[in-house]
């Protein structure tokens, strides 16, 4: 495949992903917005922790299989081999099933231990419904890797919002009818098996399809790529937050999870619109799929520079106007009764943004030069964060918990820069950062002089829609990007639109 083909493959990608994502996002933002005002502080509490464990649990027994499915997909179709790529999928799922059976087997046996450490009052009905939700989640993405890697958007993100247009509806009468925190989860529940089913549809040639191959499979080779990145996994489980909203509750109680879930939540929304979170499960294809083709590294640098101005371009305004506005949003938007988690909201989206802003391209860069070592070795901050997690959640609650998750992130982006530039050439444009800056200043200068007389949903949503509005006029006139930069983005885009 030419580059050009899988230029514009990759744009495409990343459109599907963006049509999605405004589906996605109207409805479960509304979705969670019926969460928020519908169940107590306390019932929130306890389905935050169910789904952090449910993403904790996936994580542990998947055994890297998605990154596997990511990495190897895409090249063994680059090399016309795809029958390597059925079997690949056909025993992964078996083994991933297997694993799944002894994992349940294992947490009926501890269910009372398991619900005691999370401080949840146990009754065998809310159990159902843990395990329930568990096997939705867990079979619902093991998939997804599958569709990305094949470069299935259009059908991944299609189906995507069909399920959460699915889950707002079954919420929506959940609270109508009064159903409860039990009633939520079998919503969730149902529209995670829903979406299930469709997968499996999609992945029908992979699953079903023959798989009779000449060569065997690099087991040797897969197996060192995903032990390493199972094991950066198991560090991005103590990193996330999902280990946090675990511990708070452990510690503190399920309500004060469920406040610290809702500030998280709200700022990983917004960072899920960057560019590179969006895009990075299309991206790292193509990185493989051009770097298998030319084996240019010189490449691989220019096209992370690249990467890193384009999300700086969305990410630095979004992340600086929340700031200014976290009052409004949390208040206007949601429910003011969680207005005391602002500082947590706003050390979390600062500290997701700039994560964003470099992680999404050094995690392409590695994994196409098959350095997940490297990934692996940056988890050592983990260590750090899970000490300083039971530190300073002790002393400072919620807010410790951010402060620890905060600087564990960036700590991560400094010591994963310095060992990428041993590989390829790596330069921050300080530049571009700082003309982005200098756009969205007229904007939060407006912002913070009016914000006081934004009293409602609909003139905080209008405020912040006209505060990027005014960024993008004054980014026509002081221009970001190059004209070799724009003349590719134009390129790829196929019309002469990109003026920034």
């Amino acid at each position: 495949m030419s580059t050009d083909k899988i230029a514009k493959k990759g744009l495409h990608g990343i459109i599907y992903e963006y049509f999605g994502m405004f589906i996605i996002s109207i409805s479960g933002v509304i979705s969670y917005i019926v969460l928020i005002r519908y169940l107590t502080k306390t019932d929130y509490g306890v389905f935050s922790v169910f789904k952090s464990a449910f993403a904790f649990l996936f994580l542990l027994i998947a055994f890297g299989l998605p990154h596997i499915f990511q990495r190897y997909i895409p090249e063994f179709l680059e090399k016309k081999h795809k029958s390597k790529a059925v079997v690949l999928v056909k025993k992964s799922f078996i083994l991933f099933s297997f694993i799944f059976f002894i994992s349940t087997l294992i947490i009926l046996i501890f269910r009372n231990e398991l619900f005691q450490l999370l401080k949840l009052d146990y009754n065998w009905e809310l159990f159902l419904l843990f395990i329930l939700g568990l096997f939705s989640i867990c079979f619902l993405r093991i998939f997804n890797m599958v569709l990305h890697s094949s470069f299935r958007q259009k059908q991944f993100n299609l189906t995507q919002a069909i399920a959460y247009v699915l889950k707002l509806i079954l919420f929506v009468i959940v609270s109508i009818y009064n159903w409860g925190l039990e009633g939520i989860i079998y919503a969730f529940v149902i529209s995670n098996i829903f979406w299930f089913a469709i997968k499996v549809y999609l992945v029908r040639d992979f699953l079903f399809g023959e798989g009779k191959i000449f060569q065997p499979l690099p087991i040797k080779r897969m197996f060192k790529f995903g032990i390493f990145k199972y094991f950066n996994d198991m560090g991005t489980i103590i990193l996330d937050v999902l280990l946090d909203i675990l511990i708070i509750s452990a510690i503190l109680g399920t309500k004060k999870a469920g406040e610290y879930a809702f500030a998280v939540s709200i700022a990983t929304m917004i960072t899920a619109w960057y560019p590179g979170k969006l895009g990075i499960r299309v991206i790292i294809p193509i990185f493989i799929q051009q770097y298998t083709k030319n084996k240019d590294r010189n490449q691989l640098s220019e096209l992370l520079i690249r990467m890193i101005k384009v999300i700086s371009f969305v990410a630095i305004p979004l992340m600086l106007i929340s700031v200014i506005f976290s009052g409004q949003i949390i208040s206007n938007i949601f429910n003011s009764e969680y207005l005391n988690t602002a500082l947590v909201f706003i050390i979390a989206i600062i500290s997701f943004s700039i994560y964003h802003i470099f992680s999404p391209g050094f995690n392409a860069v590695l994994t196409t030069l098959e350095k997940s070592n490297i990934l692996f070795y940056s988890r050592i901050f983990t260590i750090y964060n899970l000490i300083m997690d039971i530190i300073l959640i002790k002393y400072f609650g919620i807010l410790g918990a951010i402060i620890a998750t905060g600087t564990t992130l960036l700590f991560i982006i400094i010591f994963q820069a310095i060992l990428i530039s041993k590989y390829i050439k790596l330069k921050i444009p300080i530049l571009a950062f700082v003309k982005i800056i200098i756009n969205i200043i007229p904007s939060l200068i407006i912002l913070f002089l009016i914000k006081g007389y934004i009293t409602n949903i609909y003139t905080t949503i209008l405020s912040i829609l006209g505060a990027i509005l005014l960024f993008a006029l004054i980014s026509l006139v002081n221009k970001v990007f190059t004209d070799e930069e724009r003349e590719f983005y134009n390129f790829i885009i196929g019309r002469n639109i990109f003026k920034f």
